[in-house]
C-alpha cells in the first residue's frame, strides 16, 4: 500500500465555519481574525511550534507577532489583552494544556 501526500493553497479549500478541519485543531477568534492551531502542524517550526495559521498570516502564541506567510516578515503584534486571551484559549484546549507561556 502507498502513502501519499496531497498539498494544495489555503485559497482553493473551502472550510466551514465552525466546524474544526481537524479533531487535534483549536480555532481563536481574534480582532476578525480566524487562526487555526494544529497538534501536528507539518511546517511547525515557523514561525513557533505551534502557531496559528489563517489565510495570509502565521501567529506566535508565545509572543504575539504576525507574519506575513509570503514574505516571513512581522507585520503586526497582539495587543497585551488580546495575546493573554489567546493563550488562555490554547491552554483551556486538552492537545494545547502542556504549552507553557
Amino acid at each position: 500500500m502507498s502513502d501519499y501526500i496531497f498539498e494544495t493553497e489555503d485559497e482553493n479549500i473551502v472550510y466551514i465555519p465552525g466546524v474544526p478541519r481537524r479533531l487535534d485543531e483549536v480555532n481563536v477568534k481574534i480582532n476578525g481574525n480566524q487562526w487555526a492551531f494544529h497538534k501536528s502542524d507539518p511546517d511547525k517550526k515557523w514561525p513557533s511550534n505551534p502557531h496559528g495559521d489563517s489565510k495570509y498570516t502565521k501567529l506566535n502564541p508565545y509572543d504575539g507577532s504576525i507574519w506575513d506567510k509570503t514574505t516571513k516578515k512581522q507585520i503586526a503584534t497582539l495587543s497585551k489583552k488580546q495575546l493573554a486571551r489567546l493563550q488562555a484559549e490554547l491552554k483551556a484546549h486538552k492537545d494545547f494544556s502542556y504549552l507553557v507561556f
